[in-house]
């Protein structure tokens, strides 16, 4: 068995104790993509109290005040509940995808044998290319939650620092022919696997765009919880910068910019080009005959997991809430 290297094991704490600043404006917030909403909103609410106060009586009844109030907290209520369970089901997902790749890496590291034949004697050779296409496959496998990342946030394309060196072990695999659609402006020049070469750090070309985008590349607002907001986002683009030819339509100045995603990944699948690749190395393990059935049975269930829970995600992210 290869050596496995020194781990030190760190206490995870609980962070930083929350307050109504860090709730409000920290981490994952979402007061910076309604706040136009909720400054309409207030607004017209104040002007309907001023209205009702000193230019003329406007108020209603009190039976259908009561009417509408039980018709709104039914709305709301099942608004909750609803994007709660959605919630919960994204993170059982999510908790299923980690638990079939931890279980899916093991397996493949430990139960496939390191030779092509199941007879005979086994060259060195053969030893090595067998590790090093499990060394791709658990590459493939942290691939697949990286790009699942992406995948989620409508973030397309395989050039992230996060994920880009992991893709490139999915083009150097032998089983795999799919390549990666050519590299748009700004971005390295490809290379003959179909990803970008490496460049050194002071190329002026534009780098590898980072793991985690940032709250203003993502999109502002959500445009359409803003009353008229497609008025409002015609206006805001008569002053709007527009992007260069030929660069990534992403960002505020994208296609989904403030408006809730219908396609995940844009079209795109690259999580679903993981899956394809580790099954053609799974077919090829069969062929091999190296593997027994029991174990290679487990590891292709684990893997249709994986595609369950993409599945799920995504049928979580393209439905709209109702009402």
């Amino acid at each position: 068995l290869i050596q496995a290297r020194k781990v030190d094991y760190v206490r995870q704490t609980s962070g930083a104790r929350l307050s109504v600043l860090s709730l409000l404006f920290g981490k994952g917030t979402v007061i910076f993509r309604i706040w136009p909403a909720v400054l309409i909103h207030t607004c017209f609410s104040a002007l309907v109290v001023y209205i009702d106060l000193n230019v003329k009586d406007i108020g209603v009844g009190n039976v259908l005040l009561t009417v509408i109030s039980m018709v709104l907290g039914f709305v709301i209520a099942l608004r909750v509940t609803t994007g709660y369970d959605r919630y919960w089901m994204g993170r059982m997902a999510w908790s299923d995808v980690t638990r079939n790749i931890r279980t899916l890496s093991r397996l493949i590291w430990y139960h496939v044998p390191a030779k092509l034949s199941p007879t005979g004697e086994v060259p060195l050779k053969d030893i090595e290319q067998v590790i090093e296409e499990k060394k791709i496959a658990l590459d493939m496998l942290e691939a697949f939650a990286v790009a699942l990342k992406h995948h989620l946030r409508d973030e397309p394309g395989p050039y992230y620092e996060d994920l880009n060196r992991l893709l490139g072990a999915m083009e150097l695999s032998p089983y795999h022919e799919h390549r990666f659609p050519t590299s748009p402006t700004g971005s390295p020049e490809l290379g003959n696997n179909g990803l970008p070469d490496a460049y050194p750090s002071d190329d002026p070309r534009a780098p590898l765009l980072p793991s985690t985008m940032t709250r203003k590349s993502r999109g502002s607002v959500f445009v359409d919880l803003v009353p008229f907001g497609g008025v409002w986002t015609w206006f805001a683009n008569l002053f709007r910068r527009k992007p260069v030819e030929g660069t990534p339509n992403a960002g505020p100045e994208g296609s989904n910019a403030g408006k809730h995603v219908v396609i995940a990944g844009r079209g795109g699948n690259i999580p679903l080009e993981v899956i394809r690749c580790l099954s053609e190395w799974f077919s090829c393990l069969e062929q091999r005959g190296t593997v027994p059935g029991t174990t290679l049975g487990g590891m292709i269930g684990l893997l249709q997991g994986l595609e369950d829970s993409l599945s799920t995600l995504e049928r979580i992210l393209t439905t709209p809430l109702p009402l």
